[in-house]
């Protein structure tokens, strides 16, 4: 059930991101995948890593770290949507949150007008098409920029920039939303 708004307010909602009212913030998505000890351990049984246990080691590490950050954005009003990670033949790892993003969002567009996706997925071409059909605008947040290509091989679908109503360049917000950490003395 959509939430009750206030006489005169609009709603702005994304998943994967942003939902607010008048443009501000109230609520935010994270969904990502999260490793466990059953998924560690399938990754390691596949890796042809030199040595497992230092790989082993390294990923509870980073779960831990994972985990912390979770807290991190759940106490700082995140709604954060996790999912076990599936690990396939090869190594390759995914966590396929697509279908509970696509339920949020239109579990919110009947209060929203615009939705901003974080995103560069081109699976989400289809949702985002079903979603502008209900007269929700669509904000796309990702990047097509060269260094991003060659720094992780990602790059935002040219389907999905395509369909938004509007593009926001990642590296272009990008000196709006950093700061700078303070030097650490030794």
């Amino acid at each position: 059930m959509p939430p009750m708004m206030p006489s005169g307010s609009r709603l702005i909602s994304s998943n994967c991101s942003i939902t607010c009212l008048k443009e501000v913030l109230i609520r935010a998505y994270y969904y990502t995948g999260e490793w466990t000890v059953e998924t560690i351990d399938q990754y390691v049984k596949l890796s042809s890593h030199n040595d497992p246990e230092t790989l082993r080691e390294d990923l509870e590490s980073q779960r831990r770290r994972s985990q912390s950050f979770y807290r991190f954005l759940n106490r700082n009003g995140y709604m954060v949507v996790l999912k076990s990670l599936k690990v396939f033949a090869g190594g390759t790892i995914k966590a396929d949150l697509d279908l509970e993003l696509a339920i949020d969002m239109f579990s919110l567009v009947d209060c929203c007008d615009k939705f901003i996706l974080c995103s560069g997925d081109g699976d989400f071409v289809p949702l985002i098409r079903a979603v502008a059909k209900r007269g929700v605008r669509i904000q796309v947040l990702s990047t097509q920029h060269p260094d991003a290509y060659a720094n992780c091989n990602f790059k935002a679908a040219g389907e999905l920039v395509d369909v938004a109503d509007e593009f926001i360049e990642f590296y272009d917000i990008l000196p709006k939303i950093t700061r700078d950490l303070p030097s650490r003395q030794n």
